[in-house]
Protein backbone atom coordinates (compact mmCIF):
# COMPACT_ATOMS: atom_id res chain seq x y z
CA UNK A 1 0.00 0.00 0.00
CA UNK A 2 1.54 3.30 -1.11
CA UNK A 3 0.61 5.96 1.42
CA UNK A 4 3.72 8.15 1.17
CA UNK A 5 3.50 10.75 -1.60
CA UNK A 6 5.22 13.96 -2.58
CA UNK A 7 3.02 16.96 -1.84
CA UNK A 8 4.42 20.35 -2.83
CA UNK A 9 8.00 19.30 -2.19
CA UNK A 10 7.40 17.32 1.02
CA UNK A 11 7.10 13.54 1.53
CA UNK A 12 3.59 13.17 2.95
CA UNK A 13 1.44 10.40 4.34
CA UNK A 14 -1.80 10.21 2.35
CA UNK A 15 -5.13 8.42 2.57
CA UNK A 16 -8.39 9.10 0.75
CA UNK A 17 -11.98 8.04 0.27
CA UNK A 18 -14.71 9.31 -2.06
CA UNK A 19 -15.10 12.60 -0.17
CA UNK A 20 -11.64 13.57 1.13
CA UNK A 21 -7.97 13.05 0.32
CA UNK A 22 -5.55 14.04 3.08
CA UNK A 23 -1.81 14.67 3.12
CA UNK A 24 0.32 14.87 6.28
CA UNK A 25 3.89 16.04 5.78
CA UNK A 26 6.27 13.58 7.43
CA UNK A 27 8.32 16.56 8.57
CA UNK A 28 6.22 18.62 10.98
CA UNK A 29 2.93 16.78 10.44
CA UNK A 30 1.26 19.63 8.53
CA UNK A 31 -2.13 18.41 7.31
CA UNK A 32 -3.66 19.51 4.00
CA UNK A 33 -6.56 18.03 2.06
CA UNK A 34 -8.65 17.96 -1.07
CA UNK A 35 -12.40 17.88 -0.43
CA UNK A 36 -15.02 16.71 -2.93
CA UNK A 37 -17.37 19.66 -3.28
CA UNK A 38 -20.20 19.06 -5.72
CA UNK A 39 -18.56 18.10 -9.02
CA UNK A 40 -15.10 19.49 -8.18
CA UNK A 41 -12.30 19.10 -5.65
CA UNK A 42 -11.34 21.98 -3.33
CA UNK A 43 -8.08 22.49 -1.45
CA UNK A 44 -8.62 25.51 0.85
CA UNK A 45 -5.17 25.50 2.42
CA UNK A 46 -2.13 27.73 2.07
CA UNK A 47 1.25 26.37 0.96
CA UNK A 48 4.36 28.49 1.52
CA UNK A 49 5.65 29.42 -1.96
CA UNK A 50 9.22 28.67 -0.84
CA UNK A 51 8.23 25.18 0.38
CA UNK A 52 9.71 23.45 -2.68
CA UNK A 53 13.04 25.25 -2.29
CA UNK A 54 15.93 24.00 -0.18
CA UNK A 55 15.65 24.71 3.54
CA UNK A 56 17.68 27.70 4.64
CA UNK A 57 20.02 27.54 7.61
CA UNK A 58 18.61 28.82 10.88
CA UNK A 59 14.95 28.56 9.85
CA UNK A 60 12.68 26.26 11.86
CA UNK A 61 11.06 23.53 9.79
CA UNK A 62 7.58 24.94 10.41
CA UNK A 63 8.49 28.15 8.61
CA UNK A 64 10.03 26.23 5.71
CA UNK A 65 7.13 23.77 5.23
CA UNK A 66 4.31 26.12 6.35
CA UNK A 67 1.06 24.73 5.00
CA UNK A 68 -2.36 23.55 6.09
CA UNK A 69 -2.79 22.61 9.73
CA UNK A 70 0.17 21.71 11.95
CA UNK A 71 -0.53 20.66 15.54
CA UNK A 72 1.43 22.95 17.86
CA UNK A 73 2.77 21.67 21.21
CA UNK A 74 3.60 23.99 22.82
CA UNK A 75 1.78 26.64 20.82
CA UNK A 76 3.66 29.83 20.01
CA UNK A 77 7.11 31.31 19.87
CA UNK A 78 10.18 29.45 21.08
CA UNK A 79 12.19 32.61 21.75
CA UNK A 80 11.87 32.39 25.53
CA UNK A 81 12.99 29.32 27.46
CA UNK A 82 10.52 27.67 29.82
CA UNK A 83 12.08 26.09 32.90
CA UNK A 84 15.37 25.95 31.04
CA UNK A 85 13.81 24.30 27.96
CA UNK A 86 13.84 25.87 24.53
CA UNK A 87 11.29 24.79 21.94
CA UNK A 88 11.22 25.50 18.21
CA UNK A 89 8.50 27.82 16.91
CA UNK A 90 5.15 26.08 17.69
CA UNK A 91 6.94 23.10 19.20
CA UNK A 92 8.57 19.89 18.05
CA UNK A 93 5.23 18.55 16.76
CA UNK A 94 5.14 21.21 14.01
CA UNK A 95 8.80 20.85 13.08
CA UNK A 96 10.22 17.35 13.48
CA UNK A 97 9.68 14.00 11.78
CA UNK A 98 6.59 11.96 12.64
CA UNK A 99 7.03 8.18 12.61
CA UNK A 100 4.46 5.89 11.02
CA UNK A 101 2.50 3.91 13.63
CA UNK A 102 -0.34 2.11 11.85
CA UNK A 103 -2.92 2.13 9.08
CA UNK A 104 -6.37 0.57 9.43
CA UNK A 105 -9.17 0.27 6.90
CA UNK A 106 -12.71 -1.07 6.96
CA UNK A 107 -15.74 -0.63 4.71
CA UNK A 108 -16.75 2.48 6.65
CA UNK A 109 -13.52 4.03 7.93
CA UNK A 110 -9.86 4.65 7.13
CA UNK A 111 -7.38 5.63 9.82
CA UNK A 112 -3.71 6.54 9.78
CA UNK A 113 -1.68 7.03 12.95
CA UNK A 114 1.73 8.63 13.46
CA UNK A 115 3.78 9.07 16.62
CA UNK A 116 6.48 11.40 17.96
CA UNK A 117 8.61 11.31 21.10
CA UNK A 118 8.87 14.75 22.69
CA UNK A 119 12.16 16.30 23.78
CA UNK A 120 13.24 16.65 27.43
CA UNK A 121 11.66 13.25 28.27
CA UNK A 122 8.24 14.95 28.21
CA UNK A 123 6.37 11.95 26.80
CA UNK A 124 4.99 11.34 23.34
CA UNK A 125 2.11 12.32 21.08
CA UNK A 126 0.09 10.11 18.76
CA UNK A 127 -1.58 11.74 15.75
CA UNK A 128 -4.55 9.84 14.26
CA UNK A 129 -6.56 10.98 11.24
CA UNK A 130 -9.87 9.29 10.43
CA UNK A 131 -11.95 9.43 7.26
CA UNK A 132 -15.52 8.15 7.52
CA UNK A 133 -17.33 6.95 4.40
CA UNK A 134 -19.99 9.47 3.34
CA UNK A 135 -18.65 12.22 5.64
CA UNK A 136 -17.09 15.33 4.01
CA UNK A 137 -14.94 15.96 7.09
CA UNK A 138 -11.60 15.04 8.67
CA UNK A 139 -11.56 13.63 12.19
CA UNK A 140 -8.28 14.66 13.81
CA UNK A 141 -7.09 13.24 17.16
CA UNK A 142 -3.89 13.96 19.10
CA UNK A 143 -3.24 11.83 22.17
CA UNK A 144 -0.72 13.25 24.63
CA UNK A 145 0.86 10.53 26.76
CA UNK A 146 3.29 10.57 29.68
CA UNK A 147 3.34 14.38 29.78
CA UNK A 148 2.60 16.28 32.97
CA UNK A 149 2.65 20.03 33.29
CA UNK A 150 1.19 23.32 32.13
CA UNK A 151 1.41 24.24 28.46
CA UNK A 152 -0.05 26.10 25.52
CA UNK A 153 -1.18 24.04 22.52
CA UNK A 154 -3.37 24.23 19.46
CA UNK A 155 -4.31 23.63 15.84
CA UNK A 156 -3.03 26.09 13.22
CA UNK A 157 -5.14 25.81 10.00
CA UNK A 158 -3.95 28.30 7.35
CA UNK A 159 -6.42 29.13 4.55
CA UNK A 160 -5.69 30.84 1.24
CA UNK A 161 -8.10 33.28 -0.44
CA UNK A 162 -6.79 34.51 -3.82
CA UNK A 163 -9.84 36.73 -4.21
CA UNK A 164 -10.91 40.35 -4.20
CA UNK A 165 -11.23 42.27 -0.93
CA UNK A 166 -14.25 41.38 1.27
CA UNK A 167 -15.27 38.41 -0.88
CA UNK A 168 -15.09 35.85 1.95
CA UNK A 169 -17.44 35.64 4.95
CA UNK A 170 -15.64 34.58 8.15
CA UNK A 171 -17.79 33.50 11.10
CA UNK A 172 -17.43 31.78 14.46
CA UNK A 173 -19.47 30.88 17.50
CA UNK A 174 -20.08 34.19 19.26
CA UNK A 175 -17.03 34.68 21.50
CA UNK A 176 -17.00 36.03 25.04
CA UNK A 177 -14.75 38.88 23.87
CA UNK A 178 -11.64 39.49 21.79
CA UNK A 179 -8.28 41.24 21.96
CA UNK A 180 -5.58 42.64 19.73
CA UNK A 181 -1.98 41.96 20.71
CA UNK A 182 -0.65 44.03 23.63
CA UNK A 183 2.07 45.44 21.37
CA UNK A 184 1.98 45.67 17.56
CA UNK A 185 2.42 42.23 15.99
CA UNK A 186 4.16 43.80 12.98
CA UNK A 187 6.01 47.09 12.76
CA UNK A 188 8.50 48.71 10.33
CA UNK A 189 11.09 48.33 13.09
CA UNK A 190 11.57 44.87 14.61
CA UNK A 191 11.70 44.41 18.37
CA UNK A 192 11.08 41.84 21.07
CA UNK A 193 7.84 40.11 20.11
CA UNK A 194 7.47 42.29 17.00
CA UNK A 195 8.15 41.19 13.45
CA UNK A 196 9.00 43.39 10.49
CA UNK A 197 5.88 44.51 8.64
CA UNK A 198 2.80 46.66 8.87
CA UNK A 199 -0.21 46.26 11.15
CA UNK A 200 -3.36 48.31 10.69
CA UNK A 201 -5.24 47.22 13.82
CA UNK A 202 -4.65 49.23 16.98
CA UNK A 203 -2.83 47.14 19.57
CA UNK A 204 -3.91 46.59 23.18
CA UNK A 205 -7.65 46.89 22.58
CA UNK A 206 -10.57 44.72 23.60
CA UNK A 207 -12.67 43.69 20.61
CA UNK A 208 -16.38 43.47 21.36
CA UNK A 209 -17.59 43.79 17.77
CA UNK A 210 -15.72 41.88 15.06
CA UNK A 211 -17.34 44.11 12.45
CA UNK A 212 -15.87 47.25 14.00
CA UNK A 213 -12.24 46.85 15.09
CA UNK A 214 -10.30 50.05 15.66
CA UNK A 215 -7.23 50.84 13.54
CA UNK A 216 -4.21 53.00 14.30
CA UNK A 217 -5.62 55.88 12.22
CA UNK A 218 -8.95 55.73 14.17
CA UNK A 219 -10.76 54.13 11.24
CA UNK A 220 -12.36 50.68 11.62
CA UNK A 221 -11.93 47.31 9.94
CA UNK A 222 -14.48 44.51 9.59
CA UNK A 223 -12.96 41.16 10.63
CA UNK A 224 -15.98 39.19 9.41
CA UNK A 225 -14.93 39.81 5.79
CA UNK A 226 -11.73 38.81 3.99
CA UNK A 227 -9.25 39.35 2.48
CA UNK A 228 -8.34 42.49 4.43
CA UNK A 229 -6.85 45.49 2.60
CA UNK A 230 -3.57 44.79 0.84
CA UNK A 231 -0.33 45.61 2.62
CA UNK A 232 -1.11 44.56 6.20
CA UNK A 233 -0.57 41.66 8.60
CA UNK A 234 -2.47 41.21 11.86
CA UNK A 235 -2.90 38.97 14.90
CA UNK A 236 -6.07 39.05 17.02
CA UNK A 237 -7.55 36.59 19.47
CA UNK A 238 -11.11 35.69 20.53
CA UNK A 239 -12.12 33.99 23.79
CA UNK A 240 -14.42 31.01 23.18
CA UNK A 241 -17.54 30.33 25.24
CA UNK A 242 -16.67 27.29 27.35
CA UNK A 243 -20.33 26.71 28.22
CA UNK A 244 -20.90 25.48 24.66
CA UNK A 245 -20.70 21.77 23.89
CA UNK A 246 -18.72 22.70 20.79
CA UNK A 247 -17.75 25.82 18.84
CA UNK A 248 -17.33 26.43 15.12
CA UNK A 249 -15.27 28.66 12.88
CA UNK A 250 -15.99 29.00 9.16
CA UNK A 251 -14.94 30.72 5.97
CA UNK A 252 -17.56 30.92 3.20
CA UNK A 253 -16.29 31.59 -0.32
CA UNK A 254 -19.37 32.04 -2.55
CA UNK A 255 -17.34 32.84 -5.67
CA UNK A 256 -15.67 29.42 -5.40
CA UNK A 257 -18.82 27.62 -4.23
CA UNK A 258 -17.63 26.29 -0.89
CA UNK A 259 -17.79 26.82 2.87
CA UNK A 260 -14.88 25.60 4.99
CA UNK A 261 -15.68 24.91 8.66
CA UNK A 262 -13.91 23.58 11.73
CA UNK A 263 -15.28 22.33 15.06
CA UNK A 264 -13.71 22.10 18.52
CA UNK A 265 -14.37 21.57 22.21
CA UNK A 266 -13.95 25.07 23.74
CA UNK A 267 -13.04 23.60 27.12
CA UNK A 268 -9.89 22.19 25.50
CA UNK A 269 -9.15 24.71 22.75
CA UNK A 270 -10.27 27.82 24.59
CA UNK A 271 -9.59 30.58 22.06
CA UNK A 272 -9.58 31.31 18.34
CA UNK A 273 -6.65 33.33 17.04
CA UNK A 274 -6.49 34.95 13.61
CA UNK A 275 -3.15 35.34 11.90
CA UNK A 276 -3.88 37.50 8.88
CA UNK A 277 -1.32 38.25 6.18
CA UNK A 278 -1.98 40.09 2.94
CA UNK A 279 1.36 41.43 1.79
CA UNK A 280 2.19 43.02 5.14
CA UNK A 281 5.06 40.80 6.38
CA UNK A 282 8.64 41.66 5.49
CA UNK A 283 10.54 39.40 7.88
CA UNK A 284 12.37 36.32 6.56
CA UNK A 285 11.19 33.93 5.15
CA UNK A 286 7.92 35.69 4.24
CA UNK A 287 9.74 38.59 2.53
CA UNK A 288 6.43 40.04 1.34
CA UNK A 289 5.58 36.75 -0.44
CA UNK A 290 2.44 35.96 1.61
CA UNK A 291 -0.86 37.29 0.27
CA UNK A 292 -4.51 36.63 1.03
CA UNK A 293 -4.12 34.18 3.88
CA UNK A 294 -6.03 33.71 7.11
CA UNK A 295 -4.99 31.24 9.79
CA UNK A 296 -7.95 30.37 12.03
CA UNK A 297 -6.02 28.91 14.94
CA UNK A 298 -7.97 26.98 17.56
CA UNK A 299 -5.69 27.12 20.56
CA UNK A 300 -5.11 27.60 24.26
CA UNK A 301 -2.43 30.17 24.95
CA UNK A 302 -1.53 33.82 25.34
CA UNK A 303 -1.54 34.90 21.70
CA UNK A 304 1.55 33.57 19.86
CA UNK A 305 3.96 34.33 22.69
CA UNK A 306 4.74 30.74 23.67
CA UNK A 307 4.62 28.44 26.68
CA UNK A 308 6.30 30.71 29.23
CA UNK A 309 4.07 33.75 28.71
CA UNK A 310 0.97 31.55 28.47
CA UNK A 311 1.64 29.76 31.77
CA UNK A 312 2.77 32.83 33.72
CA UNK A 313 0.38 35.52 34.89
CA UNK A 314 -0.72 37.60 31.93
CA UNK A 315 -3.50 40.15 31.30
CA UNK A 316 -5.88 37.47 30.01
CA UNK A 317 -5.58 34.78 32.67
CA UNK A 318 -5.68 37.50 35.33
CA UNK A 319 -9.19 38.23 34.01
CA UNK A 320 -10.12 34.57 34.35
CA UNK A 321 -9.55 33.49 30.72
CA UNK A 322 -7.75 30.18 30.15
CA UNK A 323 -4.30 30.58 28.55
CA UNK A 324 -2.83 27.14 29.34
CA UNK A 325 -3.88 23.58 30.04
CA UNK A 326 -2.56 21.50 32.90
CA UNK A 327 -2.08 17.96 31.65
CA UNK A 328 -1.59 15.02 33.99
CA UNK A 329 -0.05 12.16 32.05
CA UNK A 330 -2.80 11.85 29.39
CA UNK A 331 -5.05 14.06 27.28
CA UNK A 332 -6.86 13.93 23.92
CA UNK A 333 -7.18 16.94 21.63
CA UNK A 334 -9.94 16.31 19.08
CA UNK A 335 -10.75 18.46 16.07
CA UNK A 336 -12.98 18.28 12.99
CA UNK A 337 -12.78 20.22 9.74
CA UNK A 338 -14.55 19.95 6.41
CA UNK A 339 -16.05 21.59 3.35
CA UNK A 340 -19.57 21.79 1.94
CA UNK A 341 -20.83 23.25 -1.36
CA UNK A 342 -22.72 26.57 -1.18
CA UNK A 343 -24.55 28.79 -3.66
CA UNK A 344 -23.04 32.02 -4.99
CA UNK A 345 -25.48 34.12 -2.91
CA UNK A 346 -24.51 32.49 0.42
CA UNK A 347 -23.82 35.20 3.05
CA UNK A 348 -22.04 33.16 5.70
CA UNK A 349 -22.76 30.86 8.65
CA UNK A 350 -25.04 31.90 11.50
CA UNK A 351 -24.54 28.74 13.55
CA UNK A 352 -23.68 25.05 13.44
CA UNK A 353 -25.78 22.75 15.61
CA UNK A 354 -26.01 19.05 16.38
CA UNK A 355 -28.94 17.37 14.63
CA UNK A 356 -28.22 13.87 15.91
CA UNK A 357 -25.25 11.61 16.69
CA UNK A 358 -24.26 11.35 13.02
CA UNK A 359 -25.37 14.71 11.57
CA UNK A 360 -24.84 18.43 12.11
CA UNK A 361 -26.83 21.28 10.58
CA UNK A 362 -25.12 24.38 9.21
CA UNK A 363 -27.47 27.36 9.49
CA UNK A 364 -26.89 30.11 6.95
CA UNK A 365 -27.48 33.79 7.65
CA UNK A 366 -30.36 33.78 5.16
CA UNK A 367 -32.03 30.83 6.89
CA UNK A 368 -30.43 28.02 4.87
CA UNK A 369 -30.36 24.64 6.61
CA UNK A 370 -27.60 22.35 5.35
CA UNK A 371 -27.35 18.90 6.91
CA UNK A 372 -23.83 17.45 6.97
CA UNK A 373 -22.91 13.88 7.96
CA UNK A 374 -20.62 14.29 10.98
CA UNK A 375 -20.04 12.49 14.28
CA UNK A 376 -19.89 15.61 16.45
CA UNK A 377 -19.47 13.55 19.64
CA UNK A 378 -15.95 12.74 18.36
CA UNK A 379 -14.94 16.03 20.00
CA UNK A 380 -15.74 14.80 23.50
CA UNK A 381 -13.02 13.68 25.87
CA UNK A 382 -13.03 10.00 26.80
Amino acid sequence: MGILKNKFGQPSYSIKNEQVEIFISAQGGHLTANFKCGNKWIDPFFYAPWGKDGKKEGVDWILHILRGDPFCFPFGSGIEKYQGKRYPHHGKTANSLWDFLEYKESNLEKKISLVMDLDYHEGKIEKSIYLQQGHPVIYNKHIIKEFSGKTSLGHHPILYFPLKENSVFVDLTEPITGFSTPIPAYHPREGEGIELGYSQIKSNQEIRDRKKVKCIDNSYIDLTRFPIPKGYAEIVMFISNQRKDFCFSSASVPEKGYCYFQLKDPKVLTSTMYWISNGGQYNFPADNKIDSILAIEEMTGYFHYGRKKSVKKNPLNERGFTTYLEIKNYMEINFINGIIPIKNNFKGVKDIVKKNSSCITIIGKEGELIDVPCHIDFLKQI
